[in-house]
């Protein structure tokens, strides 16, 4: 993981948990909850994205599928029960995860982030219906604005 050797341990450990954060907010967006079909999706994600993403990725995603299930049923648990606190709780991890991310090389943060925002693009659509067609927009942009 050349691209993370400089970061402390505590960040790396953070930026791992990125994918995370992108899929429970993705998941929760729509009606505050995540759903099983989310989390399977999520989970199966974080497995393909090791052997999908560009070459340059693939070890970041292989850390993050031995860690994924777990860290996403810890971050689902500790969910704060109403939609703007979700919302408060979730941007306060983005944010952390941006401050890492500023450390890192500037092209490899430019593909690392356009991943997660697809990561959190497929996990909104696990659960698609009508909806999807006018929330994921809002979802999106509310990464835009807070990553």
């Amino acid at each position: 993981m050349e691209y993370l050797k400089e970061l402390s341990p505590e960040d790396k450990a953070e930026l791992l948990r990125a994918p995370v954060v992108f899929a429970v907010m993705a998941a929760v967006s729509d009606d505050g909850m995540v759903n099983s079909a989310e989390r399977t999706e999520a989970i199966k994600l974080s497995h393909l994205r090791t052997y999908t993403s560009p070459a340059f990725l693939q070890n970041f995603y292989r850390q993050v599928d031995e860690i994924f299930e777990e860290e996403f049923d810890k971050l689902t648990k500790a969910l704060p029960e109403d939609a703007k606190s979700q919302r408060e709780f979730l941007k306060e991890k983005l944010a952390g995860i941006r401050k890492i991310m500023n450390k890192l090389d500037r092209d490899y943060a430019i593909h690392l982030t356009q991943s997660l925002k697809s990561f959190s693009r497929h996990v909104f659509r696990a659960n698609s219906h009508y909806l999807e067609y006018f929330l994921l927009p809002v979802i999106m942009n509310e990464l835009e604005k807070n990553f």
